[in-house]
């Protein structure tokens, strides 16, 4: 009991034991003599944040429209909130470009400090554009913006780092961000391009950050030129660790060339996506382990695609991997309508230990340069690929496409210098015009195993095309030509109980399916065990339906 007081004291003297709100409304006034309370408020939140400084206080922007000339620049451990989309802040002055700490809200250290900051319940305006960004913060821990919106802004809304991450390619910061989260908030036409794309959500150096329940919506001018994304790691020096981003719906509304991507980021570990919406592609350079964390990315229980396909002539990706990856897991995703679902460009770097399973990739099609499903290309120098596992997926072309192969690795303009351990087995394939696997480095690749596999209408009668003689290539136990015999093809990859998939797949020691039923022995080929009745609880798009009623919603067991 004693130890209980002691600490329960120390926790007392390190915490303020009252805090203060602070008020700024349209008909206050800045200057001495005005205390800032709620009958004498403020005019401006500039000299607000000069005058509130003590930790645990609050200012609080009672509803109105503030232009905010001169940015305020906050104390440690003071909080910013609003009434909601009725407090806004806009500028007409403050343009500058991220890095500059030039915000309508600055939080800046010069060495790592605790913020202890809540930024709320405010609309950010950029005033078409002029507002260069919203809120700029450098080295504070502890920092949640929230139940925000923010608007047109020319750069970012929100730009977020540790001190060194803006061109820290060469090394990670030598302290990173800890306690940011920033959830529930609305974020469109934020992001802008000049030289490089920035992020309407732009972070690096962050170790454990939280960024959920959003809704960041980019694109909107007109060219993918002069457009970011909706949430991108810092230019070329992102290093985040044991980072989550789930439960967002996030789109790119502009596409043009490789330019894609909704979230961007690089130097990775230990980055978990799950439970998304997301118009767009997922594109991660450099995925790195050793750094504390079982993966470098996980990728699960994602919707990936748009609704419906868009005619381009350009790449749209769900998943874009670039450079060098070590451990990079997706599963329980539905890809939908891309071009291709999944892209490798490792350049001359290795890609080791990547495993894709129990996802749904539907209607893929071929705008681009690559065709297929899930395509490994690297382009300028040699590249090494080991340990290549595609289990138990469903990977269903769109027809009349000229799709080629579920799985494509080639060398295109590059050179693939070594590889093993390429295993594609318990899928189901089918409307690929060239075949179901088509590896033209087969003379390169160690081992190459395609089994348990049912293929249906594909190119070269069903079978693969492998170029060259890998020193071991086992192609059996296939199922050819044969329907798969879905619930309903395009929308319930369910299996009826007439399907030749079922008991049919080979024991992989998977514990659980895209529905997370338990998997048996021997499993059924594609995503989906079987269950008596269990077509009539589809999953379509993360929903699963159990006698009418949603039981599992992107994952999440919710049983209503």
């Amino acid at each position: 009991m004693k130890k209980i007081l002691i600490i329960l004291f120390i926790a007392l003297l390190t915490t303020p034991l009252f805090s203060t709100t602070y008020y700024v409304a349209t008909t206050g006034t800045d200057g001495a003599g005005h205390s800032g309370a709620v009958g004498d408020p403020w005019l401006t939140l500039a000299y607000a944040c000069t005058r509130v400084t003590t930790a645990g206080d609050v200012i609080h922007i009672n509803a109105g429209t503030y232009t905010c000339n001169t940015g305020a620049v906050v104390a440690l451990g003071v909080s910013i909130e609003g009434d909601g989309d009725t407090s806004i802040l806009t500028t007409t002055a403050l343009t500058s470009d991220v890095g500059y700490g030039d915000a309508i809200i600055n939080m800046n250290s010069e060495a790592n400090a605790n913020g202890s900051h809540t930024i709320s319940y405010l609309k950010f305006d950029g005033n078409d554009l002029t507002g260069g960004m919203a809120i700029n913060s450098i080295n504070r821990n502890n920092v949640k913006i929230h139940h925000c919106t923010f608007i047109d802004f020319n750069w970012s809304a929100v730009a977020w780092a540790a001190s060194g991450v803006s061109e820290a390619a060469d090394g990670a910061p030598s302290t990173y961000v800890t306690g940011s989260e920033f959830y529930n908030n609305t974020v469109t036409n934020c992001a802008g391009m000049s030289g490089w794309h920035r992020g309407a959500l732009l972070c690096g150096g962050h170790q454990g950050m939280l960024i959920h329940d959003n809704t960041m919506i980019e694109g909107q001018r007109g060219n993918q030129e002069v457009c970011g994304w909706p949430i991108k790691f810092w230019y070329w020096g992102g290093w985040m660790l044991g980072c989550k981003i789930y439960d967002n719906y996030l789109e790119l509304t502009q596409y043009s060339g490789f330019f894609d991507f909704a979230i961007e980021g690089c130097w990775v570990s230990g980055l978990e996506i799950y439970g998304n919406t997301i118009i767009g592609s997922i594109d991660m350079n450099d995925q790195l382990m050793g750094l504390g964390y079982d993966y470098s990315v996980w990728v699960h229980d994602n919707t990936i695609g748009p609704a419906t396909h868009i005619v381009s002539n350009t790449v749209l990706s769900g998943l874009t991997i670039e450079f060098q990856t070590d451990t990079y897991i997706i599963e329980r995703n539905w890809f939908r309508n891309l071009s291709p679902a999944i892209l490798f460009t490792p350049r001359q770097d290795l890609v080791d230990n990547v495993t894709i399973r129990y996802n749904i990739m539907t209607n893929v099609w071929a705008d681009g340069w690559y065709k297929g499903a899930i395509v490994v290309n690297g382009p300028l120098a040699g590249f090494t690929m080991n340990n290549l596992h595609v289990y138990n997926n469903v990977i269903s072309a769109a027809t009349a496409a000229s799709t080629e192969s579920a799985l494509q690795i080639f060398y295109n303009d590059g050179v693939m210098t070594a590889g093993t351990g390429i295993q594609m087995v318990n899928n189901i394939i089918q409307n690929f015009d060239v075949s179901p696997m088509n590896i033209t480095a087969g003379d390169i690749i160690g081992t190459i195993n395609f089994e348990n596999n049912l293929v249906y209408n594909c190119g070269n009668s069903n079978v693969p095309t492998v170029t060259g003689t890998p020193d071991t290539y086992t192609i059996q136990n296939n199922i050819v030509g044969q329907s798969p015999s879905f619930v309903t093809d395009g929308s319930d990859y369910h299996l009826q109980n007439d399907s030749p998939a079922l008991n049919t797949g080979k024991n992989l020691s998977l514990s659980t399916d895209y529905d997370e039923v338990a998997v048996s022995n021997p499993p059924e080929i594609g995503a989906y065990e079987y269950t008596t009745g269990g077509e009539a609880n589809p999953i379509i798009h993360g929903i699963l339906m159990l006698n009418g009623k949603i039981v599992m919603y992107n994952g999440k067991i919710v049983r209503r």
